[in-house]
């Protein structure tokens, strides 16, 4: 009886455990944005939908704060200028790729790394701003960059 009981726990641990997981990367929706909450309960955009002319990423989704802007999460967005809150510290590769409208970016204090391309094909950018760096006409190639 005591080995079918072990096995019977063994097999409820193992299947709490995978939903647990598959919990953990489910993709979410919150207005426009599609998101999934990391392991340490903060919050990676996944994806944008919407249209807005000046796009401001909330600083929380959900009572969560969020830290991450996945790669091509808001590719090809039709806004003109984006604010990123001080709470997102990394945004992925093309994040930003190929939207053709973008003109500025503010890029607010907790930035810690920009990745490969994250503004690639985004030629009408005049100015991206942060805290501590300022970018012009090289914006559109930005490749990585780790901040501090």
């Amino acid at each position: 009886i005591m080995k079918k009981f072990l096995s019977i726990l063994m097999v409820l641990a193992i299947v709490l455990s995978l939903s647990i997981t598959a919990f953990a990367t489910e993709e979410l929706v919150f207005g426009d944005y599609k998101y999934i909450v990391l392991e340490n309960g903060t919050v990676e955009i996944k994806d944008y939908t919407g249209t807005d002319d000046k796009l401001v990423i909330p600083a929380e989704i959900d009572g969560k704060k969020v830290t991450s802007l996945s790669d091509r999460s808001f590719d090809k967005i039709t806004a003109t200028e984006v604010v990123v809150p001080s709470s997102v510290e990394y945004i992925g590769m093309e994040a930003f790729g190929g939207s053709e409208n973008l003109r500025n970016v503010v890029l607010n204090e907790g930035l810690k790394k920009i990745d490969e391309g994250a503004f690639w094909g985004c030629y009408a950018i005049e100015k991206i701003r942060n805290a501590t760096y300022s970018f012009s006409r090289f914006a559109p190639y930005l490749c990585e960059h780790t901040y501090k």
